[in-house]
């Protein structure tokens, strides 16, 4: 009767216990970590009568709050700590968080056939497990990992003494606020936390590809994929109300980057109307994650709640792609208002990539040996098919004439006036004597044509989008070639991803 009555004691607790969950929660979804770790903290020093599953995971979940906050800041990118031993990385304490989770549902074993219960069906953790997604090379205790590890172990042989998680007394009753813990929100904890691993992985890979010198191009195609693959195996398993603030961030998360990506991939095909609505989509996602965080008056961030070092990048991210749509769209932007407005919009750009061209060509005029008016700077499309030759809305039932000639070789852009037709079948030429190898993404072409008289230099910035520069006469500057090399380097995005990494902690 003694330890009825203590259930029914437990039982009173369970709806303040609830609250406190869900405030630390909805804590944690908005980045205010100290906030978080203090909620626990407090009941820590308060709640010895209470239950068994409840007093032994705060300390799990302040555990959780301090990898969140590495998480979030991005600081596991620091010296390799993703990759290494030590006990601190944030790989190891995910895996530990994950570990003691599991371990807590052994130590009760009337607990144990609940959270079985509380996983999905054998069927859909196999559709799950062969969607598409790549899980990393180290061994990693999800909630599906541990299922099936459960399934070939009778429950009675399961240790009640499972490692770092105390025994409860012979006379424990379990109570309502155990089963609540235990049939689904525990489970879908470690899910999130497995899901929180892949995306870290990624960032090390996307941080890695901006910083290598092998590969000029992002593989964006290859990134999109490991995201997919991540947003497939995830998709709606944190839907438990009370997780439903962090699984409703982590969700943004993904499908922020997701829809950044593919704009990236629309913006390099100079497809107008989806990677506007892809960066539309992102921005959304974005204001989703940080919308939340506290304005003063004049609109200006309360100091007390900055945007973590992760989600700032996103905001870079966001405002590179807006600054290549304004690029690569300029003349169809234009048709929609003045010179001198779309030029004021283009200068709140970072970074002004419009600015930079027009750099690139007044640098050239300069060193021309013909006047500034004979050089020309231009963005080229390189043999595109199913164009319907303008960015306009095009009826269903019409398909595009497909281009053909010289019309497969567009102009996306050119300052300060046309090429003039004449040059482009020399470009052209170039272009095509020149493909096939990496020639056109590491260097630049330098080519003077004696019978034109005429200076051409050609790069590749991404897929089919080229830079090309035309000059009537010899170019003097011989730092032209490197230049024209960085504006295609910072076009293709390589900087922006190596600075996943912050440069302080």
């Amino acid at each position: 009767m003694a330890s009825h009555d203590g259930g029914l004691g437990r039982q009173k607790h369970f709806e303040d216990e609830e609250k406190l969950l869900d405030s630390y929660l909805q804590h944690i979804s908005q980045f205010s970590y100290d906030q978080a770790k203090d909620i626990l903290e407090k009941e820590r020093q308060h709640c010895s009568s209470k239950s068994f599953i409840w007093i032994n995971i705060l300390p799990i979940l302040i555990s959780l709050t301090s990898a969140e906050k590495q998480y979030s800041g991005i600081s596991f990118l620091f010296e390799g700590k993703w990759f290494t031993s030590k006990k601190d990385n944030l790989k190891s304490l995910y895996t530990n968080i994950s570990r003691d989770l599991n371990n807590l549902t052994d130590a009760v074993p009337e607990l144990s056939q609940l959270f079985n219960e509380s996983l999905s069906p054998k069927d859909d953790i196999d559709s799950k497990l062969t969607s598409g997604t790549s899980r990393t090379s180290v061994a990693r205790l999800s909630a599906v990992d541990f299922h099936q590890r459960r399934l070939s172990k009778p429950l009675n042989s399961i240790s009640s003494t499972a490692q770092g998680v105390p025994t409860p007394p012979n006379s424990y009753v379990v109570c309502s606020l155990d089963k609540v813990l235990t049939g689904g929100i525990i489970a879908q904890l470690i899910t999130y936390i497995a899901g929180k691993q892949d995306m870290a992985d990624l960032y090390v890979r996307i941080q890695m590809i901006g910083s290598s010198t092998k590969t000029p191009v992002v593989a964006w195609s290859e990134l999109l994929l490991a995201v997919d693959g991540i947003s497939r195996h995830y998709a709606n398993s944190i839907h438990h109300p009370i997780l439903s603030p962090i699984g409703a961030t982590f969700t943004n998360e993904i499908d922020c980057l997701q829809q950044l990506i593919k704009a990236q991939m629309d913006l390099s095909s100079w497809k107008f109307l989806p990677s506007m609505l892809r960066l539309q989509e992102g921005q959304s996602k974005l204001d989703s994650l940080t919308s939340h965080l506290v304005t003063t008056k004049d609109g200006k961030r309360a100091k007390s709640l900055q945007v973590p070092a992760l989600y700032q990048w996103y905001h870079r991210f966001k405002c590179a792609l807006v600054a290549k749509f304004s690029l690569y769209f300029y003349q169809i932007l234009l048709e929609q208002t003045t010179s001198s407005e779309m030029k004021r919009l283009s200068d709140k750009n970072v970074p002004d990539f419009y600015s930079k061209f027009v750099d690139l060509h007044r640098r050239a005029a300069v060193s021309s040996t013909d006047s500034a008016s004979s050089v020309t700077v231009c963005l080229m499309l390189a043999d595109v098919g199913g164009w319907a030759g303008h960015q306009g809305y095009v009826l269903p039932h019409r398909k595009p004439t497909e281009p053909t000639g010289m019309d497969k070789y567009p102009a996306v852009l050119s300052y300060p006036k046309d090429i003039p037709a004449g040059h482009w079948p020399n470009v052209v030429s170039l272009l095509n004597d020149k493909r096939g190898g990496e020639v056109l993404t590491r260097s630049t072409v330098d080519f003077y044509d004696t019978t034109t008289k005429c200076s051409y230099y050609l790069t590749n910035i991404e897929d089919k989008l080229h830079l090309v520069l035309i000059a009537e006469g010899r170019v003097k500057d011989a730092t032209l070639s490197s230049s024209i090399l960085e504006m295609a380097a910072q076009l293709r995005l390589n900087k922006l991803l190596a600075c996943l990494k912050p440069t302080t902690r």
